[in-house]
């Protein structure tokens, strides 16, 4: 006999379905999209730390250099009291050292160039009744009179003292650094500088340029294209500038030098403040490479700095001419108190 009894089920179980082709590539290209985009935001960081820490490196290494250098040129003094012939302040560019382009491309069709050149300043300073000449100069690593220098060195800084009452005009200040005004022209040939006591100041510098200025922030140039009279006093390339204010006591000399690796000229001058002539301001231009791209250009040069092979250093110069982005310009303007207060009385 039959207890229980059964009933047909209405419930119908469903079919199951897989993903389409279409959902699957759908959710594929979502999940590369989101990987791309945190791909693209972790270069970009990268890349952001990257570009901060080569900025970080070249500020500690160039702001604390020229910040030392405007403090000591703001107090630069003439030797005028106790010698009227004698040099207050030199701007030599390096005699060993041609000018280096760097070529810069502004778009497909546009090719400008930078010219880095390497200058000499010299000064004279006082500390109560002690003088202190000072001279920043770019050092190489090589034997500059006999092989080609480096286009990157080293900013180095030379200073000595002498007291007030213990002067002996040309042979106690500096060597070879002693000029006359009575000619327009410096007494020596070249220049005698000192190799001992220099203390290096600031290293991978490929820039050190220096320009005088008047009182109304015109160079000391020529030709002169402010208004100075620029007479020739020689045959060669020394000019004495009418300045309104020091008439001839600053000498000028404008020479074209061959430049490093791209060919052409540059205009160079160099300027001796002389007497009691002190420039009312100097601009000063301090370019520092990068340090990925200094030790890339020291490792293409080595053979050159070890044996003076020209092919190496060639290869080297292209390597650091096409990279202009590599080189950091640090630029002030700094006033000579001194300089700026003799041209107002004289003006008044």
């Amino acid at each position: 006999m039959r207890l229980s009894r059964s009933y047909p089920s209405n419930f119908v179980e469903r079919r199951r379905r897989a993903f389409s082709l279409i959902e699957l590539m759908v959710s594929i290209s979502l999940t590369g999209l989101i990987v791309l985009v945190l791909y693209k935001i972790f270069d970009q960081t990268q890349r952001a730390l990257r570009t901060s820490v080569k900025q970080v490196n070249v500020q500690e290494l160039g702001a604390p250099a020229l910040e030392l250098i405007s403090a000591e040129l703001q107090t630069a003094l003439s030797f005028a009291p106790f010698d009227p012939d004698g040099t207050n302040v030199e701007v030599r560019t390096f005699e060993f050292l041609p000018p280096f382009v760097q070529v810069v491309k502004t778009n497909n069709t546009t090719v400008a160039v930078r010219t880095n050149v390497i200058q000499t300043v010299w000064f004279l300073r006082r500390d109560k009744q002690v003088w202190i000449p000072t001279m920043y100069r770019f050092s190489g690593t090589t034997n500059e009179a006999n092989m080609p220098l480096l286009h990157v060195g080293t900013l180095a800084r030379f200073s000595t003292n002498f007291h007030a009452t213990a002067i002996n005009q040309e042979n106690r200040l500096l060597p070879n650094f002693y000029v006359t005004n009575s000619a327009g022209q410096p007494l020596r040939a070249a220049h005698d500088w000192p190799r001992t006591g220099q203390a290096s100041l600031a290293e991978r510098v490929v820039h050190f340029k220096v320009t005088p200025l008047d009182a109304d922030g015109r160079p000391y140039t020529t030709p002169a294209p402010t208004n100075y009279a620029a007479v020739e006093t020689s045959g060669y390339t020394y000019y004495s500038v009418d300045s309104p204010t020091f008439a001839s006591n600053v000498v000028v000399r404008s020479s074209f030098r061959n430049n490093a690796g791209q060919g052409g000229t540059t205009k160079v001058d160099d300027v001796w403040f002389i007497g009691r002539a002190m420039p009312a301001a100097l601009e000063v231009e301090l370019g520092v490479l990068e340090e990925p791209i200094y030790d890339q250009y020291r490792l293409l040069a080595s053979d050159a700095a070890a044996t003076g092979n020209a092919q190496a250093l060639t290869r080297a110069n292209a390597f650091l001419s096409e990279r202009p982005e590599a080189v950091h310009v640090f630029r002030k303007r700094i006033p000579i108190a001194s300089g700026q207060r003799d041209e107002r009385l004289v003006s008044k």
